[in-house]
């Protein structure tokens, strides 16, 4: 074999698989290949791609974490519109006129659910008269409480209670109500010791 054919030897052949330039390059490849290949080094590349990448507009691909932010803004958005509009939902009228026979409202079980709380709260009490205009107060709320708790569907309860000092005067109370007489009630209770007086008044109108 004729090693000098073409202006090639062997000696130049060695020399061109062992110069440096093809070291670089052999150099490059394995670093590259070798970081490639390192998945501490993948992974953190990959997390730098994602947080150092600007959202730029004009059509470029915004970056995760940019997608994810609007995503749950929007998201937001949809619960609050969601939140208003059952909001303003409203239940579909009935159009029932007239209650039904045990849901009346009872005047004489009332009656004694006012007789009740009047002297509960007043047989120990004497008449003052700052004391006696909170305690009007106090015993109205207990007593639409404790009627409300019978649970009368679609009446308005309204109450009413008066105090004053016994005196052995005489005392004249009247009401008078615009109402439906088949639906709409009252009832009445008093209560006296040596020292006041109570009457106290519940109306119950029925709403159609």
């Amino acid at each position: 074999m004729d090693t000098k054919s073409g202006g090639l030897t062997m000696e130049n052949v060695a020399q061109l698989e062992n110069g440096p330039h093809l070291k670089r390059q052999r150099n490059s490849i394995t670093t590259r290949t070798s970081m490639s290949t390192d998945p501490n080094v993948v992974a953190s590349i990959r997390r730098m791609s994602r947080i150092e990448m600007p959202a730029v507009s004009g059509g470029r691909r915004l970056s995760t974490f940019s997608r994810a932010s609007i995503s749950l803004r929007q998201g937001s958005l949809r619960t609050d519109n969601y939140q208003q509009y059952s909001a303003q939902l409203k239940k579909q009228n009935t159009y029932k006129l007239r209650p039904e026979a045990d849901e009346t409202f009872n005047s004489s079980q009332i009656k004694k659910i006012m007789e009740g709380v009047l002297e509960n709260y007043l047989q120990a009490e004497t008449y003052d008269a700052t004391m006696c205009s909170h305690l009007c107060q106090s015993l109205s709320d207990i007593i639409k409480t404790r009627v409300k708790d019978l649970n009368l569907p679609r009446y308005k309860i309204v109450c009413l209670v008066t105090i004053g000092q016994n005196n052995q005067q005489g005392l004249k109370i009247s009401s008078r109500c615009l109402w439906d007489t088949e639906t709409d009630n009252y009832a009445c209770a008093t209560y006296t010791n040596p020292s006041l007086f109570a009457v106290a008044t519940v109306y119950g109108t029925y709403f159609e």
